[in-house]
């Protein structure tokens, strides 16, 4: 895992952050996102990383208080499947 910059940059479902704006915040060295899990920018920008994926370190919210493993385990590989990333 890459080191994170101290500044990291976060998605909410309410906004409109473009894959351009996502990719810039990289080249300027934020590499720690927070994605909320809707389809947005920085979602989109994931997906396009491919290889580049180990640039960044990336955080999600999983609603998973509770729930058994087999259920987180869905959540997680939902997610995964989202970003189209195994990790």
């Amino acid at each position: 895992m890459p080191p994170a910059f101290r500044l990291g940059l976060a998605t909410r479902g309410n906004t409109h952050t473009s894959v351009e704006d996502v990719l810039l915040a990289l080249d300027r060295g934020v590499n720690y996102w927070k994605w909320c899990g809707h389809d947005d920018g920085m979602s989109r920008a994931v997906r396009e990383l491919g290889s580049q994926r180990t640039k960044i370190v990336l955080a999600t919210q999983m609603s998973v208080y509770n729930w058994p493993r087999d259920e987180m385990r869905r959540e997680l590989d939902r997610v995964l499947s989202s970003l189209e990333t195994d990790w």
